[in-house]
């Protein structure tokens, strides 16, 4: 849920070991060197020695979008835009960071427009002066639980089930740092009954962003393995960063 311009998107949970599992929301899921389905008939294999993504379907589906109002009907103002998505013919609705708003307007358009919403981003640290969130953040450790509470509130007010959590702009030595907090998130969203995930984000569009590849996050969600915490896999994020979607 980077800044990169799509507007739609599947969203879902990444299975976190290397084995055959079905998909048990209507989310994305991913098996390193392996393949899931989604209602029986999507079937999706990741080959990391290959940096390939292939998609297969057994029988035709229509697959749940989600439309991103940080993106979409940019027109009128945001609150504006839930009735726009309504109208488009969208059911579940997505956005970055809706914090300069009230949780209940939010939570009212929703229900005026028969929406749900699938996914709000945690708030990223002070985006103005380049902060990408603050999951690998050397220091920031409070800064990051603090956003986390923000985000986790907001998302319980609104009816949200899933919360991406933005690793930010950080060297490779910041895996540590991003365990250690993601085993926080874990707990904290689990408590909630929530999902985090985190989203690979190709450095060509968010240079120097931490977490890039498929692979590498699929290492740190099986290093921390808990059920409160996914992957939120964007095919163009991957097929920047060299995998084919095809």
């Amino acid at each position: 849920n980077g800044k990169s311009g799509r507007a739609l998107r599947s969203t879902g949970q990444w299975g976190k070991r290397p084995s055959v599992r079905r998909c048990r929301s209507e989310i994305w899921a991913i098996i390193i060197d392996g393949t899931f389905t989604i209602d029986g008939s999507l079937f999706v294999r990741l080959g990391i020695a290959s940096g390939s993504i292939e998609l297969k379907r057994k029988r035709p589906i229509v697959p749940k979008l989600a439309a991103n109002l940080s993106w979409l009907f940019t027109e009128v103002d945001f609150l504006e835009r839930f009735n726009g998505a309504a109208q488009a013919g969208f059911k579940g609705v997505e956005f970055l960071f809706p914090y300069e708003f009230k949780a209940s307007d939010i939570a009212n358009r929703l229900q005026d427009n028969d929406l749900e919403v699938v996914l709000i981003n945690a708030p990223p640290g002070d985006w103005s002066a380049g902060e990408r969130g603050l999951g690998c953040l050397p220091g920031r450790q409070a800064d990051f639980r603090g956003s986390l509470s923000q985000a986790i509130d907001y998302a319980t007010a609104i009816g949200c089930p899933n919360i991406h959590i933005m690793a930010g702009i950080a060297a490779a030595e910041a895996t540590d740092l991003f365990i250690e907090n993601l085993h926080f998130a874990a707990a904290a969203c689990a408590n909630a009954g929530l999902r985090g995930l985190i989203e690979p984000i190709n450095d060509i569009d968010m240079p120097g962003y931490f977490l890039t590849r498929p692979d590498q996050a699929m290492e740190i969600l099986d290093t921390v393995a808990s059920p409160a915490l996914g992957l939120q896999l964007d095919l163009y994020h991957a097929a920047r960063m060299g995998f084919d979607p095809g």
